[in-house]
């Protein structure tokens, strides 16, 4: 009965080694794009697209691995086969990589200001006049922006707030007069505006959209042989995912109320 037993329990384990080592691994990149991705490691509020993700590759089938990276660290990590793929890409960065049909997200970028404000702007240039008191700014990929920050960066106070958790504290920095307006994504504004509860939302107005919305893909690695079905059971798994109360859920835990 002992020796039975032995084998039963040998059995057992190497059964559930063989089922943890079926597992495929996928090692995703990415920044900061609240609300898409937020805090990763977060047990409440990785993100957006972090909590789609792991609907998409669920375990026991994937062991699916997020890791937060410079954009060039994961660019180099993509070509050395470290990483399969990256969140944030456009199809201009890299044509050869394998991309699924469904965007990741679209990103645009805005002016806010005090619903009070008499700022008006028409250039980039007018961005002088904020200035004088200072505004904060995120990352930015529009090149009348970059422009300016490059040319004026010494002439007054610009703050650049990156991480994904600055956008709530930039609107109680412009409600309080410590600046006089904010720079950032549409979305990352609708996500500060469903966190915060403690001043109403038409005190700070969307003055104008600044550049042309960018979309932003999943680029796995065409060097892996898995990456073409990585890239269809995205799309596939979207797909279902987008009819489900699971989905509108997380629309409203992340304050993406569009489509």
């Amino acid at each position: 009965m002992r020796s039975y037993r032995t084998h039963l329990l040998a059995a057992a384990f190497l059964f559930s080694a063989l089922t943890l080592s079926a597992a495929q691994e996928i090692v995703i990149a990415t920044q900061n794009y609240a609300p898409y991705v937020c805090w990763v490691g977060s047990p409440t509020h990785p993100g957006f697209l972090v909590e789609l993700l792991r609907m998409i590759y669920p375990p026991p089938q994937y062991n699916l691995k997020i890791v937060h990276q410079s954009w060039e660290w994961s660019r180099q990590n993509l070509s050395r086969g470290r990483v399969h793929a990256i969140i944030g890409m456009t199809r201009a960065d890299d044509p050869h990589l394998i991309y699924p049909a469904t965007p990741a997200f679209t990103l645009q970028y805005g002016l806010y200001l005090p619903v009070d404000s008499t700022f008006r702007y028409t250039r980039a240039d007018d961005l002088l006049l904020l200035m004088k008191k200072g505004f904060l700014k995120n990352e930015s990929f529009t090149d009348d922006l970059d422009r300016f920050t490059r040319e004026h960066a010494e002439d007054g106070t610009i703050v650049f707030y990156s991480s994904a958790g600055e956008s709530p504290r930039m609107m109680r920095d412009l409600m309080d007069g410590s600046i006089e307006a904010f720079i950032t994504t549409t979305a990352s504004a609708d996500w500060a505006y469903s966190r915060r509860n403690d001043f109403p939302e038409t005190m700070i107005v969307l003055h104008r959209t600044l550049g042309e919305p960018q979309t932003y893909y999943i680029g796995f690695s065409n060097r892996k042989k898995e990456s073409g079905a990585l890239a269809r059971r995205f799309d596939s798994e979207m797909k279902k995912i987008l009819r489900t109360s699971d989905y509108r859920r997380l629309q409203k835990k992340y304050g993406l109320f569009h489509p």
